[in-house]
C-alpha cells in the first residue's frame, strides 16, 4: 500500500526526502498509529504541536476515573444528552450524533472486535453481537485492560478536556456540530467545556491555476457550480455586444410592436388580441432559441478557454468537493518541500474578533 501511495506522488526535488520520511515513520516494525505519531510530529512539531495517542496507558489511566463515572451513571447522561439534543431539534438545527436508547457513550473491545455498549436489565449489552455482561464484568475487563474501553464521538471531547484541560478547542464544521450537543454534558461531568473556535480553511491555488481564474475573472466560489452551468455562462458572457444589443432590440421592437397591434384589432374583434399574444410568444421563443445556438457557438469557438476553466475546477472541487477534503498534503509536500507548511502559517493570522469561516 506504501509503495502504490508513493508512486501517486509527483517527482520532484523535494520527493525522495519525503519518501525516506514516509518509510521510516511506516515500516514494517511501526504500528499506523505510530506512524502517523511520527510522520506529523516531524512535520508539524517545529510550529509548537505535539501530538499524543489516545490509547496510551498513561492517557487510560488519567481518564480511568471518568469512564467509571459514565459507566455508573450513564442513564442519566443519556437523559442529559436527549435534552439537548431535543432542544436544538425543536431550534431547527439537525443533530450531528444520534442519542440512541439505552446507549452508553463507550466501546468495547472484545471477542467480536469494537463494539458500542448499551444498557441491559443484566448488566450490560454490547453490539452488534448482543452479548450480555454484568457490569462486574465489564468493569473487571477496564481494570484489567484500559485500552479495551475508549469513548464515542460524544465522549470523547469529556475526555479530551478531562486528560488535557483545555482553554479553546480548534474544530472543523462536523466538529462543531457535536460540541452544540455536548453543554449540559460537560456541565454534568463537572468539567468546563472549552471556547469552540472555527479552525482555518485554505485552498492552495497553484500559480498555473491562479493564471486561469485571473484570466476569466472566475472565483473559487463560482467553480462551486456544476461545470455546464459555469460553461454555459462563460458562452453568454462571450457573446459579442453587437449581438446582445441587437437582440434586445429586436424583442422590444416585438413587444412594442405588438402591443400596438392589439389596441388596433381589438378595436375590431376583442378575441384577435390573443393570437397576437401567441405571435409575440412565438417570436419570443424564436428568439430565445437563436441565443442558445450563439452561446453553443461561442462554446465551440472557446474550446480551449473551457477546457482551461475545467481543468482549474477539478483541480480546486475534484467531484465537487474541496481540494482540501480530497486531495492530502503529501501532494503538496512533494511538489514544494516544507516550506509549504511554512508559507500556510504564515498565511494563519488569529483575530478573536473575527473568528474564521466554519463552513468554508
Amino acid at each position: 500500500m506504501l509503495d502504490d501511495f508513493v508512486a501517486s506522488l509527483p517527482i520532484t526535488e523535494f520527493t525522495e526526502e519525503l519518501v525516506s520520511l514516509l518509510r521510516a515513520g511506516f515500516s514494517s516494525g511501526s504500528s499506523i498509529p505510530q506512524g502517523f505519531h511520527d510522520l506529523l510530529q516531524h512535520l508539524l512539531g517545529r510550529f509548537g504541536l505535539f501530538f499524543t495517542d489516545a490509547t496510551d496507558l498513561t492517557i487510560k489511566a488519567a481518564s480511568r476515573d471518568l469512564v467509571r463515572e459514565e459507566l455508573a451513571t450513564s442513564g442519566t447522561m443519556e437523559d442529559v444528552l436527549r435534552g439537548t439534543a431535543d432542544a436544538l431539534e425543536s431550534a431547527g438545527y439537525g443533530l450531528q450524533a444520534a442519542i440512541m436508547p439505552e446507549g452508553v457513550n463507550l466501546f468495547v473491545e472484545g471477542a467480536h472486535g469494537r463494539e458500542r455498549l448499551y444498557r441491559d436489565p443484566a448488566g450490560f449489552r454490547l453490539n452488534p453481537s448482543q452479548e450480555v455482561r454484568s457490569a462486574t464484568d465489564v468493569h473487571a475487563s477496564f481494570d484489567s485492560d484500559p485500552a479495551s474501553v475508549s469513548p464515542n464521538v460524544l465522549f470523547r471531547p469529556i475526555v479530551e478536556s478531562h486528560v488535557f484541560p483545555t482553554l479553546a478547542y480548534v474544530a472543523g464544521p462536523g466538529e462543531i456540530g457535536y460540541y452544540a450537543q455536548l453543554s449540559d454534558y460537560f456541565k454534568a461531568h463537572n468539567i468546563e467545556m472549552p471556547i469552540v473556535w472555527p479552525r482555518f480553511s485554505v485552498a492552495t491555488i497553484e500559480k498555473k491555476v491562479g493564471k486561469v481564474l485571473k484570466k476569466f475573472d472566475v472565483t473559487l466560489d463560482d467553480l462551486q457550480r456544476p461545470f455546464h452551468e459555469i460553461a454555459s455562462g462563460f458562452a453568454h458572457d462571450e457573446i459579442p455586444i453587437e449581438s446582445k444589443e441587437a437582440i434586445g432590440k429586436l424583442r422590444a421592437s416585438i413587444s412594442e410592436g405588438v402591443s400596438e397591434l392589439q389596441v388596433t384589432v381589438s378595436a375590431v374583434d376583442p378575441t384577435l388580441r390573443a393570437p397576437a399574444e401567441q405571435f409575440r410568444n412565438q417570436a419570443f421563443g424564436t428568439l430565445k432559441d437563436l441565443e442558445s445556438k450563439l452561446a453553443q457557438a461561442v462554446k465551440r469557438k472557446s474550446a480551449i478557454a473551457l477546457s482551461q476553466l475545467e481543468k482549474a475546477q477539478v483541480h480546486l472541487m475534484p467531484n465537487g468537493k474541496p481540494t482540501e477534503r480530497v486531495q492530502g498534503p503529501m501532494y503538496y509536500l512533494a511538489r514544494y518541500g516544507g516550506a509549504f507548511l511554512d508559507t500556510l502559517y504564515e498565511r494563519f493570522e488569529v483575530d478573536l474578533d473575527r473568528p474564521p469561516d466554519a463552513g468554508r
